[in-house]
């Protein structure tokens, strides 16, 4: 079953069990900040090229950004993101610039909220 996350962007069910089961296997916690802190690197790097290809009017380089987030935050349950990414990769041709900038606001708060549950967690900081 994938990983969940609630509607306020928690942290995904299976990431929490990790972070807070560390004491049953050594390492885990670690584990799991990594993946978190590679997942809020490369999406920053990827929602700075997004803003840069709808200045420069990119669909196609829109659609790819947006295809790589999603399928990041697919693999950490960051489903409200997975799910407005999903969104714009799908209509990036077809929308007005002002409703793709609407998309990437929507994606980048989504995107917030999973770095301030992460860090409420404790799980993506050293």
């Amino acid at each position: 079953m994938p990983a969940r996350t609630d509607s306020h962007g928690s942290l995904p069910e299976s990431l929490q069990e990790l972070a807070q089961d560390d004491a049953d296997e050594d390492g885990a916690d670690e584990v799991v900040r990594e993946i978190l802190a590679s997942f809020q690197a490369d999406t920053s790097s990827r929602l700075l090229r997004l803003h840069r290809a709808l200045e420069r009017s990119g669909r196609d380089a829109i659609r790819l950004q947006a295809h790589a987030i999603r399928g990041s935050a697919v693999q950490v349950g960051a489903d409200a993101v997975a799910a407005v990414c999903g969104a714009l990769e799908s209509s990036s041709a077809q929308q007005s610039a002002a409703d793709i900038a609407t998309l990437l606001m929507r994606v980048q708060a989504c995107f917030d909220e999973v770095c301030r549950a992460v860090g409420r967690n404790g799980a993506g900081s050293s």
